[in-house]
């Protein structure tokens, strides 16, 4: 029996009859073929097998009535029919007997071998089935898998924007903070310079007023003496004028010539 050429799943049909020269490679971009495929199969058995793997609609396929395992029976039940007839029209003899015996085996073990590779041909094909099932499994995880480390990606992203915007605030905030600090310490060392004048001035004021008798207007009297105005007013001399007794410039802040006012 000669072959045929028997393309994987996949594949485009060839013509037929087509055999590929020494040059022939398949495009890359095919399927690859499956494991132990029969890429050149008997023409007898490639009507069945062949037919069932490019059609799975087909009365060859799995789970459909086998035609071709049918007509092998009828034929060899013909056959059979043929030898039985033969041998009654030319005699019992012992040697066509057996030459009939011998056609029948033959076509009986030719039918078992056919539905022995109808099984393991369905038996491939389911194998198959699973296998790519198992795959389209496999990388349906993996794209799920992608499109998490995808977000997950996306989100750090997000995330990572979030905390710059919130440490270039945090910077901001701390350049005003220490502006502000300068400030305040500025202003404080300002209060306290003013503060210092202040206490000179009032420490400077009685040695004034205690100086030579008479010799300003609004020198304090020799025997009256206010240490500052609370004291004044619990004497009752609140306000206190230039020229009366007690009066001093430490006491008149503003020198208009009233104290305590």
């Amino acid at each position: 029996m000669d072959r045929v050429f028997n393309p994987p799943p996949g594949w485009p049909t060839p013509p037929e009859d087509w055999k590929p020269d020494s040059t022939w490679k398949p495009d890359p971009s095919w399927p690859p073929a499956p494991a132990g495929w029969n890429f050149w199969p008997e023409r007898e058995v490639e009507s069945a097998t062949l037919a069932a793997s490019r059609n799975p609609d087909s009365d060859d396929a799995p789970g459909r009535p086998k035609r071709r395992t049918r007509r092998l029976i009828l034929a060899g039940a013909g056959v059979s029919l043929f030898m039985l007839g033969w041998v009654l029209g030319t005699g019992n003899s012992s040697s066509t007997i057996r030459e009939a015996q011998e056609v029948a085996e033959a076509a009986s073990e030719e039918r078992a071998s056919v539905d022995a590779e109808q099984e393991a041909l369905e038996t491939a094909k389911t194998a198959l089935s699973e296998e790519q099932q198992a795959l389209e499994a496999q990388q349906k995880a993996l794209d799920e898998q992608l499109t998490a480390a995808l977000s997950h990606d996306a989100e750090l992203t997000v995330r990572e924007s979030a905390l710059d915007e919130r440490e270039q605030d945090i910077e901001s905030r701390s350049d005003s903070l220490d502006t502000r600090i300068q400030e305040v310490e500025s202003q404080a060392k300002e209060v306290e310079s003013r503060e210092t004048a202040v206490e000179q001035a009032e420490a400077a004021a009685p040695l004034v007023g205690s100086g030579s008798s008479g010799a300003t207007t609004d020198s304090p009297s020799t025997s009256v003496y206010y240490e500052n105005c609370t004291a004044a007013r619990a004497a009752g001399a609140a306000p206190v004028y230039v020229g009366e007794p007690g009066y001093s410039r430490s006491l008149d802040r503003d020198g208009d010539g009233v104290g305590c006012e």
